[in-house]
C-alpha cells in the first residue's frame, strides 16, 4: 500500500508511523539509493565512502522541509556500494534497537 500525499503537491514519502516516534511527532522517512558508478556521481564517491548517499539525504530533507514542522523526516540514503549517507546508519542503529526492545528477541535486529 502506498502512503497518501502529506503535502499539497502529492509528494509521498515511504513510511509514515502512525505513534509518536521522536518528541511527540509521528516518523516520516523517505528512502533512496543512488548509483555510485554512474558518470554524474563517481568523481564524488571517489572523494569519501558515503559522500554521494549523504548529499542524497540533504536534497530530501530539502524536499521535505515543509512537512518538518508536523513530522519528524528522516531521509535514508544508500549508495549502490551498500555505504549509508552520514544520517542513515544511526538511524538504522537506533530503528533495529527499537525493534529489539518491542519484540524481545535480540536477533530482530537482523
Amino acid at each position: 500500500m502506498e502512503l497518501v500525499s502529506l503535502s499539497n503537491d502529492g509528494r509521498r514519502p515511504n513510511v509514515l508511523t502512525l505513534g509518536p516516534w521522536y518528541k511527540g511527532l509521528s516518523l516520516v522517512w523517505d528512502t533512496t539509493v543512488v548509483d555510485t558508478f554512474v558518470q554524474g556521481h563517481y568523481k564524488d564517491s571517489a572523494r569519501q565512502a558515503g559522500f554521494v548517499a549523504t548529499k542524497a539525504e540533504a536534497a530530501k530533507c530539502q524536499k521535505y522541509h515543509d512537512l518538518q514542522s508536523n513530522y519528524h523526516f528522516q531521509p535514508v540514503a544508500t549508495e549502490t556500494t551498500g555505504v549509508y549517507g552520514k544520517s542513515t546508519a544511526p538511524f538504522l542503529s537506533g530503528l533495529n534497537k527499537k525493534l529489539v526492545d518491542v519484540s524481545g528477541d535480540p536477533r530482530e535486529h537482523q
